[in-house]
């Protein structure tokens, strides 16, 4: 018997549409997952591209990069994103595509150059993945643990 452990994603990434007149419509384009080091790996899934584009989320070191002094925290990115190749024989290319603003509830604005548009940026919401509540609400917090399924298969 093998056992195979897959990782589920950890986020959902939205692309907002905002109507007029009406609420808006989040159309789910993606997901994240976190990394050991808490990072996350991105998937953006785009139509009309052949394959999900995929991404690191890192978290920007102030202690390397401060933000200068008298300078409204909330208008800097706390995060960035980048595109990573790998380079055989070498070291992975990592090239910044955009980055994220921490919102009031922990969510995170992602501004990207998606490859595809010319002009403004793709804008992109990135929210933690809402899972079935149970019905009574539980004394305990809930753990943040990386979450997995496993599954089992017989040997032929």
């Amino acid at each position: 018997m093998t056992t195979t452990i897959k990782k589920l994603p950890t986020h959902e990434l939205f692309d907002v549409q905002e109507r007029e007149g009406q609420r808006a419509y989040w159309n789910k384009v993606g997901a994240a997952f976190e990394n050991k080091d808490h990072s996350h790996s991105l998937l953006i899934y785009r139509p009309g591209l052949p394959e999900p584009r995929r991404l690191q989320l890192r978290r920007i070191d102030r202690e390397r990069r401060p933000i200068r002094d008298g300078a409204e925290p909330k208008r800097f990115p706390t995060h960035e994103l980048f595109a990573v190749t790998e380079v055989e024989g070498g070291p992975n290319d990592w090239k910044r595509v955009g980055v994220a603003f921490t919102n009031k509830d922990d969510s995170l604005s992602l501004i990207l150059d998606d490859g595809v548009r010319e002009g403004p940026k793709a804008r992109f919401q990135m929210r933690a993945r809402r899972d079935v509540q149970p019905s009574e609400p539980s004394p305990e917090p809930q753990s943040a643990a990386p979450r997995a399924v496993v599954r089992k298969r017989q040997a032929a």
